[in-house]
C-alpha cells in the first residue's frame, strides 16, 4: 500500500467533506427558513395560512435573519466542538470515559496493551500514543484519535483488554496505527466538530418541545412553540442524514485498508481476524455505551452504534472475509460457546518468540537499497514489529522504568546529548542545574552510566518511549525543556547530525502535542518548484553527512536534485548555519502535497545512497526528516 497515495486520498476526502458538509447546511437553513415562514404568516392568522411569495416580498429580512441565525448557530456549534477538540487525541478518549494508562502500569492486561502499543509505535517510527481503557464499555472495539501523531491516543474498550488475547490485541491496535500514520485522525476529529454543528438544530428543537412542555401558557399560546420545537427536530434529521452519509463514506473503505495494513504489519492474519471474530461473536457486537458514541462512531475499530442503513463499517462477515476467504460463519456459534464471552476472561496469549533483529552497530556503513528505503516510509512490517520487541527487551531495566516515569522520562533524553568530553558534559550539567534545578541534574547524572553505554541504534526509539511522560508534564516545564535541549546542543559550538535528529523530533512532536490543532491547520497545498531553495539546501546537508569528500558530496547533490528538477542545475554548497536553515526548511517543505512529498523523500534517499552505503548519521537525519514531513519512517533493518 502506497503511505503517500492513502495520504492524497484523505486531502481529498477532506475537500469532499466540505462540500456536503456545505450542501447539509443550505438544506437546514431552507428547511428552518420554510418553518419560520408558515409560523410568520400564522401570527395573526384564524385559520391555517400559508406564505404567498407577496408576503415574502412584504417580509424579506425575515428570511434575512432566519438564514443568518442558522448559519451562526450551526458554525458557532461546529467552531465550539473543534475549538473543545484541540487538546488533541487525549481529550476525545478522556470524553469517551477512558482512563490513562501510565507507564509504569503493573497490572499484567493493561502492562500486555502498554507493551503492544510501544512495539508498534517504535515499528511504525511514530512517538508512543497515550495510551487509555473505556472502562465502562463491555463490548469489543477501540479507536485512534488526534490530529497529528504527536497528539495521538489510542483507546480500547475493556471489554477488548480482557477478551482479546495477545496476538488479536495486536491486530486491533496495528489496525489503529494504521490511521495514526496515515493521516485518518485528523480527519476523523474534524468530523466530530462538522457532525455536531449539523446536528445542533436537532437539539435545538427538542430543547424547546421540553420547554413547550413545561410551559404554562395556554393551549393557543403554546401551539406555535410545539410546532416550532417538532419542526425543528425533524429538520434535525436532515443533519442527521447528512451526518451518517459522510460516516459511512469516510470510514467504510477504510477499514478495509486498515484492516489489509494490519495483516500486513503484523504478519498475522488471525490477529485481525480473530478479534472481528468475537466482535461478531458477542451479543452486543462493538456497540458503545457512551452518549458519544453517535459522534465517535466513524472512529471506531467496529460498528460502535449498530445502524442498518449508512452504517459507518462494512459488515463483520465481509471484513472478516477478505482477511479469511475461507471463513464460516458457523464458527461464530462454536466461538462464542468456547469463549464463554459472559464468564472468566481468556487467558492472554504468550509475545511471540524474537528473530533475529539487525541493525546497525556504531559506525557500521551497509549496502544500500533505495527501494526498500523508499518502501518503508508509512509502510511498517512484521520485521519492525519483532525488531521493536527486541530492543524493548535489550534495554536494562533500570533504563526503562526511568524513561517510563512521569518523573525522569525527561532527564533521559537529556542524558542522550551529554557530550563524551568531560569539559563539555560539565558545561552541560551545570546549564540542566541553572535551569531546571539540581535535582534534574543528579538524576541526568545517574542515567549516564547506562546511557553511555547504549546501542546508538536505539537512541531515537528510546525517545519515542520517553515521550508519553514527557507530555503529561506542564507546557510551562516542556518549554523549559525544549529551550535546554537547544542549548545542551550549542554547548560546544557545534551541533552534530544526532544532535539535530534528536532535537527535531522531540520538539517537533512537543510541539504538536501544545497545539494539536494549530499544528494540523497548514494546508499542504505547496508545489515543489516553489520549495526550490529549501529543497537545495535539504540534499545539501544530506550530501554532506553521507559522503567522505566533497565531489562525491556534489555528485550525490546533483543525483538527487536532478531527480525533482531534471531541466535546472544547481550549484552544491552545504549552509553556513545550515541547524537553522533546515528548521526553516521542513517547516515549509511540510506544507507540500502529499505526491510531491513522495517525490521529495524519494530525491533523499537517492541522494543519501549515491555511493552505495548508509551511515548511522544518514538513517537518523533521514528519520528526523520524514517525522517532520509527517512520514513517519521505521528503523532500518539492515545486516551489518
Amino acid at each position: 500500500m502506497n503511505f503517500f497515495a492513502h495520504q492524497d486520498r484523505a486531502r481529498k476526502r477532506t475537500r469532499w467533506l466540505v462540500l456536503v458538509f456545505i450542501l447539509a447546511v443550505v438544506c437546514i437553513v431552507l428547511a428552518v427558513d420554510l418553518v419560520v415562514l408558515v409560523v410568520m404568516a400564522n401570527m395573526n392568522s384564524e385559520g391555517l395560512a400559508v406564505p404567498t411569495w407577496s408576503w415574502i416580498q412584504n417580509n424579506p429580512m425575515v428570511l434575512v435573519w432566519s438564514s443568518a441565525i442558522v448559519l451562526a448557530g450551526i458554525l458557532g456549534a461546529t467552531l465550539f466542538k473543534l475549538a473543545v477538540l484541540s487538546g488533541g487525541g487525549g481529550v476525545v478518549a478522556r470524553s469517551m470515559g477512558g482512563t490513562l494508562v501510565s507507564g509504569d502500569v503493573t497490572e499484567p492486561r493493561r502492562r500486555q496493551l502498554r507493551n503492544v502499543v510501544e512495539e508498534i509505535a517504535i515499528a511504525s517510527g511514530v512517538p508512543v500514543p497515550e495510551v487509555y481503557v473505556l472502562e465502562s464499555e463491555e463490548s469489543i472495539n477501540a479507536f485512534a484519535a488526534g490530529y497529528a501523531p504527536g497528539d495521538a491516543a489510542v483507546a480500547v474498550s475493556r471489554g477488548a483488554l480482557e477478551k482479546l488475547n495477545r496476538s488479536e490485541l495486536q491486530g486491533v491496535i496495528a489496525h489503529e496505527f494504521s490511521h495514526i500514520f496515515n493521516g485518518d485522525m485528523r480527519l476523523n476529529i474534524r468530523l466530530m466538530g462538522i457532525l455536531f454543528g449539523i446536528l445542533m438544530i436537532g437539539l435545538a428543537g427538542r430543547q424547546i418541545m421540553r420547554a413547550s412542555y413545561y410551559s404554562r401558557s395556554s393551549r393557543k399560546e403554546g401551539a406555535p412553540l410545539v410546532f416550532v420545537g417538532l419542526a425543528l427536530t425533524a429538520i434535525g434529521y436532515i443533519g442527521l442524514f447528512f451526518g451518517h452519509v459522510i460516516q459511512a463514506a469516510v470510514s467504510r473503505q477504510r477499514e478495509f485498508l486498515a484492516d489489509a495494513s494490519a495483516v500486513q504489519f503484523t504478519r498475522d492474519p488471525d490477529g485481525v481476524s480473530g478479534a472481528l471474530k468475537k466482535i461478531a461473536a458477542f451479543s452486543g457486537h462493538g456497540r458503545m455505551e457512551a452518549a458519544d458514541a453517535e459522534e465517535v462512531g466513524h472512529m471506531l475499530f467496529a460498528d460502535g452504534v449498530g445502524r442498518m442503513v449508512f452504517a459507518t463499517h462494512p459488515p463483520l462477515d465481509d471484513r472478516i472475509r477478505a482477511i479469511d476467504p475461507h471463513f464460516d460463519p458457523s464458527e461464530l456459534r462454536e466461538l462464542a460457546v468456547r469463549m464463554d464471552l459472559g464468564g472468566e476472561p481468556v487467558e492472554p496469549a504468550a509475545a511471540p518468540a524474537h528473530e533475529a533483529a539487525m541493525g546497525f552497530a556504531a559506525g557500521a556503513t551497509v549496502q544500500a537499497d533505495a527501494q526498500e528505503l523508499m518502501e518503508d516510509v508509512g509502510n511498517p512490517s512484521w520485521d519492525h514489529v519483532v525488531y521493536a520487541e527486541k530492543l524493548i527487551d535489550d534495554l536494562p531495566d533500570p533504563l526503562l522504568l526511568k524513561v517510563r516515569s512521569l518523573r525522569s522520562a525527561i532527564d533521559v533524553v537529556l542524558a542522550l546529548l551529554m557530550d563524551r568530553e568531560p569539559a563539555v558534559r560539565a558545561r552541560q550539567l551545570e546549564i540542566i542545574e541553572s535551569e531546571m534545578g539540581r535535582n534534574h541534574r543528579s538524576r541526568v547524572e545517574g542515567c549516564l552510566p547506562e546511557v553511555d553505554q547504549l546501542n546508538p541504534l536505539h537512541r531515537l526509539p528510546l525517545v519515542e518511549l520517553a515521550f508519553p511522560a514527557i507530555k503529561r508534564r506542564p507546557r510551562q516545564a516542556l518549554e523549559i525543556y525544549m529551550a535546554v535541549i537547544g542549548k545542551l546542543i550549542r554547548a560546544d559550538g557545534e551541533v552534530t547530525v544526532f544532535e539535530f535528529a534528536l532535537s527535531q523530533v522531540i520538539t517537533h512532536y512537543l510541539s504538536e502535542y501544545m497545539s494539536p490543532a494549530t499544528a494540523a491547520s497548514r494546508a499542504n497545498e505547496l508545489d515543489l518548484k516553489d520549495a526550490r531553495d529549501e529543497i537545495k539546501a535539504l540534499l545539501a546537508v544530506l550530501a554532506d553527512v553521507g559522503h567522505q569528500n566533497k565531489e562525491q558530496a556534489r555528485r550525490a547533490f546533483q543525483a538527487g536534485f536532478g531527480s525533482l528538477f531534471s531541466m535546472e542545475s544547481a550549484e552544491y554548497g552545504r549552509p553556513d548555519n545550515w541547524v537553522s536553515t533546515l528548521d526553516k526548511a521542513l517547516e515549509e517543505l511540510n506544507r507540500l502535497l502529499p505526491l510531491f512529498k513522495e517525490e521529495l523523500v524519494r530525491s533523499l534517499i537517492k541522494t543519501m545512497s549515491h555511493d552505495g552505503k548508509i551511515t548511522l548519521e544518514e538513517v537518523e537525519l533521514l528519520r528526523a526528516i520524514c517525522a517532520a514531513l509527517h512520514c513517519p519512517m521505521p528503523p532500518r533493518l539492515v545486516a551489518d
